[in-house]
């Protein structure tokens, strides 16, 4: 079994990865880059918009669980290209969940959120299920 990690080549990925590989795991990374800087994982440049070509890569492989850490992130380019940002963001969680139906439906999932998407200034100790969403920039509107 293997796992996936959108977004391999981000600043999360980097601490997940080295987890996941203390535990044993075989870990197929993908971004939008032509390289990763992870080390001992399997990687492949794949545009998250591409439903059908996600959908054969997974397909050719054996996926077990799915850490969806691939998002436009960092804020300011968020907000100077936010068209990017929420498609990214938006329509990249929807081609990937697609695409995790067809080829690999028993997979577990995780869709990494923000406090961003509560709004600036929140303490994020107090933040619960039932806060409200508030946010008050391009990214935290797409992570909602």
């Amino acid at each position: 079994m293997s796992i996936l990690m959108t977004g391999a080549g981000g600043f999360v990925a980097r601490h997940l990865a080295a987890l996941l590989q203390k535990r044993g795991e075989h870990i197929i990374g993908v971004d939008q880059w032509a390289s990763c800087p992870l080390q001992g994982i399997e990687y492949s440049q794949k545009d998250i918009l591409d439903t059908a070509s996600l959908a054969t890569f997974l397909s050719e492989r054996n996926i077990s669980e799915v850490y969806h850490l691939a998002a436009v992130s960092f804020l300011p380019d968020a907000d100077a290209t936010p068209r990017r940002a929420l498609e990214t963001n938006i329509l990249g969680t929807v081609s990937l969940l697609d695409a995790v139906r067809q080829a690999c439906p028993s997979a577990k999932i995780l869709l990494v959120g923000s406090s961003k998407e509560y709004g600036s200034g929140i303490d994020s100790v107090s933040i619960s299920e039932d806060s409200v969403l508030r946010p008050t920039d391009f990214y935290g509107i797409s992570k909602q």
